[in-house]
């Protein structure tokens, strides 16, 4: 039995516990909605605003820029049809999360937060899957103005096609990005012939069987992503962001995800406005959310997969043949402009060796990943583009090239401070391009392979038809 004396002593420490239970409480609800300094990284779905180069182009001394070649993603756009589905469901989580705070008092968003997921609403329809957006329009058009400031030299005065070539893929998205990005460099209803339509350099792997069967439809590709989202760390996440929402079991990996992309999907449609689901994370979280993209992309479309290599060849030998031509003084194009997906420029990075790390990134390696240069908000953000300039020089190497990544300089290993010498390129990357190797031949199986396969089975199965007709004997 509890001695008298004891009793205050224990109502004191029960007194004690339930303040440094509600200090703590009071310390999460920090509110995202004020925060100054939000991170703003979410992986291929990071708007452009945020991440591209702003510090002022300088011209090279004694260099003439000669042409400038540009592998562009599509600007911001709409999610899947798929995506968009499971995105308006989020309202059914909205209500729950509200009346967790209000009415059960379980969850840790601060007033605020909470009165912006209340606003929040969702007015996508389907027929806008994958559609570009207003800003999606404008980063083309506000990418081709500075490129055009940039490069003027070259790019000054109305559209001719012998001084420009402008590509895109079969999608509206893309065409539509392409017309943005011609409305920046040439003013409003240009003097243009129909939009040129090519998937064969700038989206190869559309119809390659091979990538399709060993990549993009292959389990192992997200193995490593599907790892990490099981890992103790991602449990915790779970279980942290279940409890700040105001839930007593834990929320499942696919609400964390959805939650996840409509936080990015909000920010990248309105730079200004604050998006209500990013409160649900913390920037550690938000951190490790987007490690996980990025496991994703670098299996299926970056240095995790050695078809990616074969993938993003043909584009960079169309970019070698160019520079080729100019090297030996050959006519050539002012201004190659090609508009396409993440993973055309994704794959592209890899045949280069652009953002490639020392190291594989795995699930376990978080931690030693924190600096990593594959890191898809910064390389592959919505606008993603590769700048590869190549200039006449009076002074030294006479042929030289530069590449910009989202329009930083790119400081290419072999490379003086971001300028190659051509020379140097060229040694470097002839093998590479050499059309016997580099081209889409390798997408379709041949039909020895196909035989092969097909008696394999067949001798497999008599193999068991015998085995166990000697068993029944």
């Amino acid at each position: 039995m509890m001695a008298e004396w004891q009793l205050p002593v224990l109502a004191f420490l029960l007194s004690l516990v339930a303040i440094l239970d509600a200090v703590e409480f009071e310390r999460e609800k920090v509110c995202y909605a004020t925060n100054q300094d939000p991170y703003l990284h979410f992986a291929t779905k990071t708007a452009y605003e945020f991440v591209y180069g702003k510090k002022k182009y300088q011209p090279i001394p004694n260099c003439s820029p000669k042409q400038i070649w540009v592998l562009a993603r599509h600007g911001t756009r709409y999610p899947t049809q798929e995506e968009i589905v499971k995105l308006r469901n989020l309202s059914k989580l909205r209500d729950i999360i509200v009346r967790n705070h209000e009415e059960r008092r379980t969850g840790s968003l601060c007033e605020k937060d909470i009165e912006n997921l209340k606003e929040w609403q969702y007015n996508v329809a389907e027929s806008e899957e994958r559609n570009l957006t207003i800003q999606g329009w404008n980063e083309q058009r506000l990418l081709a103005m500075r490129i055009k400031t940039n490069f003027h030299s070259i790019l000054d005065g109305p559209y001719s096609p012998e001084k420009f070539t402008i590509v895109s893929t079969n999608t509206t998205r893309t065409m539509l990005s392409a017309k943005a990005f011609i409305e920046g460099m040439f003013g409003e209803d240009p003097d243009i012939p129909e939009l040129v339509i090519n998937n064969t350099v700038i989206k190869p792997y559309k119809g390659c069987d091979r990538w399709k069967k060993e990549v993009d439809h292959n389990p192992k590709t997200s193995e490593e992503m599907e790892l990490f989202s099981k890992s103790a760390i991602m449990n915790t996440v779970v279980a942290n962001v279940s409890r700040r929402l105001g839930f007593l079991s834990n929320l499942t990996e696919s609400d964390l995800h959805n939650m996840f992309m409509m936080c990015a999907f909000g920010k990248s449609w309105d730079y200004y406005k604050v998006s209500p689901w990013c409160a649900a994370f913390t920037t550690e979280e938000l951190k490790l959310m987007e490690y996980s993209r990025d496991l994703w992309h670098y299996y299926k479309s970056g240095y995790g997969s050695e078809l990616n290599y074969k993938i993003g060849c043909p584009a960079v030998r169309d970019m070698y043949e160019r520079f080729e031509r100019l090297a030996n003084n050959e006519p050539e194009k002012n201004g190659v402009f090609y508009f396409t997906h993440s993973t055309a420029v994704n794959t592209v990075l890899t045949r280069l060796g652009i953002a490639k790390d020392p190291f594989q990134l795995k699930h376990d390696n978080y931690f030693s990943s924190l600096k990593r240069k594959w890191q898809t908000s910064l390389i592959g953000p919505f606008n993603a583009n590769l700048q590869a300039i190549f200039y006449k020089c009076t002074d030294g190497d006479e042929n030289r090239v530069s590449f910009f990544l989202n329009e930083h300089l790119v400081n290419y290993e072999g490379c003086d401070v971001g300028l190659c010498s051509w020379r140097y390129l060229q040694q470097k990357l002839k093998s590479v391009v050499d059309p016997s190797s580099c081209n889409r031949d390798f997408c379709f199986y041949s039909s020895s392979s196909i035989v092969r396969t097909n008696l394999s089975t067949i001798l497999s199965s008599l193999l068991l038809i015998f085995s166990v007709m000697n068993f029944l004997t």
